[in-house]
């Protein structure tokens, strides 16, 4: 009897596997709800890239966005951000300074005669896609700040907004 239950203990445990491995070992889109979810899906995702993260914001104000930005940048995994020029600059609450501090070595700008970048999307290791409403990476009390976002493991998807990502990149000057 107690064989049986060591036997289901680890066959649970083998198929569930680790909670800090959900967002990225998962094959299926998962949808999130703000205030619910928090950014904690989004810094998993972030946390878990090994080789690369491209990101397109608005602004990010939220300074565990920058930091896991700026910790994995330091071990070695390539990231590269697009932010709004007068955001970035502008904006008490930007997190633009810590992210050049904190070491994020290819921060871009769009200036505002190429347009608003209002875009606000992630691709990790060019294998997940995330994306929703504006003002995603910001720090506005999450328990008052009602968003979506989905994290997408689809190709396809993930190429066309990798095309776009080197689209914004290309228009946008370094820091």
């Amino acid at each position: 009897m107690l064989r049986r239950i060591f036997i289901a203990i680890a066959l649970i445990a083998g198929t569930l596997g680790p909670a800090s491995d959900v967002a990225s070992q998962s094959r299926e889109p998962q949808a999130h709800f703000l205030p619910e979810a928090g950014n904690g899906p989004i810094l998993q995702l972030l946390r878990e890239a090994r080789s690369s993260v491209d990101l397109a914001a608005y602004l990010i104000t939220d300074y565990e966005i920058a930091e896991a930005l700026a910790s994995i940048e330091r071990r070695g995994v390539r990231v590269r951000v697009v932010l709004d020029e007068d955001q970035a600059m502008r904006n008490k609450y930007s997190q633009f300074s810590m992210l050049a501090k904190g070491g994020v070595r290819d921060v871009r700008l769009m200036p505002r005669e190429a347009g608003i970048m209002v875009n606000d999307f992630g691709i990790i290791d060019r294998r997940f896609l995330y994306t929703g409403s504006s003002f995603l990476h910001t720090s506005v009390k999450e328990s008052s700040k009602f968003a979506n976002y989905l994290i997408l493991p689809d190709a396809r998807l993930v190429a066309r907004y990798q095309q776009e990502f080197e689209r914004l990149f290309e228009r946008s000057k370094p820091r």
